[in-house]
């Protein structure tokens, strides 16, 4: 019979959340073999926050000296919170605040080791990237499964390219006798084969970065400074299409393309629906009627129907029209049909470039439709050069953002 497995890799990757499952080894799915191995080991660490860093200044990442902080505004002791357990009748310690201006706080963090092992062939080149690809898809897949039985909120997929600060790949090479047998067999018994203990011999390690630019905050310029000192002397209330972009926005730099996709056409949706509102109020129609209008099977039920209405009563203040601009031609091909895409036809990955491209139609298509005409004019609106969203751009992020929820 001829040999087939040369090896088996064993990727040990931490999660940033608990998979609460027994720990022992039980078979999944890769999408090589067909077949892998997995190990999830619970784990108990820690999040720390200090208020300083002794290896970077303040000045360096705000451009200016700050002001020297009061030593006394800081609590001069170490207080611990205790939480009950479950049964109520133990006392669990589950996080300190830490005295002084160099304190901050140390909470408990429960985490999941994930131990997967795959089987290498003989006629793999896989190298150590091809390895963590396969053992990525292995890990989503379980974890989309355990989401789904679970509905815990907490739990997320994971992306090879970035959720991980230090990952590990060991090769154990396998016996003559043990080469012919099937994945499951192998894999079964990994607890007697012999990993790579050392750097370099059968075994590497794969270290996450950052970026600087992810350190600094993003400064108004002075214009827009000035302007936001008057507005926060009164209450603000930004509209759901505002709220919708704020999150697309976010979930653009977090690489959630499809989701940021899906945020931004909504806020689009959001924004004709307002401006409609109020183009129909302004005609006389009431309250009452226009939301009859919009309900479903309504004559206004469908986007396609709005839009061709925003541009009928746009008519009488200007000639220009929605339907055929530009605006309107890239809002369609960059974000529409892309969230179609996404809702209908089951799409998952959208890179960092194609969801900008699509959130920026978006936001360009609804500062269109503001300027159509008076009456579709918002509180609040972009312009300009920040349409074209500048000031995001793909980085690597930081390595704390693996641990937010």
């Amino acid at each position: 019979m001829e040999n087939k497995y040369k090896s088996v890799a064993h990727v040990r990757w931490e999660l940033p959340f608990p998979i609460m499952l027994p720990l022992k080894l039980f078979l999944c799915w890769e999408p090589k073999e067909g077949i892998a191995g997995f190990v999830p080991e619970g784990q108990v660490g820690s999040i720390q926050w200090k208020r300083s860093y002794g290896l970077l200044s303040s000045e360096i990442v705000f451009g200016e000296k700050l002001l020297e902080q009061d030593p006394n505004i800081f609590t001069k002791e170490d207080f611990r919170i205790f939480c009950d357990s479950k049964d109520l009748k133990t006392k669990i310690l589950t996080a300190e605040i830490l005295h002084g201006p160099d304190g901050g706080f140390i909470e408990a963090r429960p985490y999941t080791v994930a131990n997967i092992f795959l089987c290498l062939s003989f006629s793999d080149s896989d190298k150590d990237d091809n390895i963590e690809i396969r053992a990525n898809a292995a890990l989503n897949n379980l974890i989309d499964v355990y989401r789904l039985l679970s509905m815990d909120p907490i739990l997320r997929p994971i992306r090879s390219q970035g959720d991980h600060y230090y990952t590990t790949i060991a090769e154990a090479v396998l016996q003559e006798s043990l080469q012919h047998l099937p994945p499951q067999e192998i894999l079964m018994n990994v607890d007697k084969l012999e990993f790579g203990s050392v750097i370099g011999k059968g075994r590497t390690g794969h270290i996450g970065v950052n970026s600087y630019d992810d350190l600094r905050g993003l400064r108004l310029i002075r214009e827009g400074e000035e302007y936001f000192y008057s507005l926060v002397k009164s209450k603000q209330q930004f509209e759901l299409f505002h709220l919708l972009l704020f999150s697309s926005f976010r979930r653009l730099k977090r690489k959630e393309g499809a989701l940021a996709i899906i945020d931004a056409q909504s806020a689009f949706e959001s924004a004709v629906a307002s401006m409609l509102r109020d183009g129909l109020g302004s005609k006389g129609l009431k309250k009452e009627d226009i939301e009859n209008e919009f309900k479903y099977k309504g004559n206004l039920h469908w986007l396609n129907k709005r839009l061709k209405k925003l541009d009928e009563i746009a008519d009488e203040f200007t000639k220009k029209k929605f339907a055929n601009s530009v605006a309107e031609k890239e809002w369609s091909e960059n974000l529409y049909e892309l969230r179609n895409e996404i809702v209908h036809g089951g799409r998952r990955e959208v890179i960092f470039n194609d969801a900008k491209k699509g959130i920026v139609s978006g936001l360009k298509a609804i500062n269109y439709l503001h300027d159509l005409c008076p009456l579709f004019r918002r509180s609040f609106m972009w312009s300009g050069e920040a349409l074209d969203l500048p000031h995001i751009h793909e980085t690597a992020g930081r390595l704390s953002r693996i641990f937010e929820y």
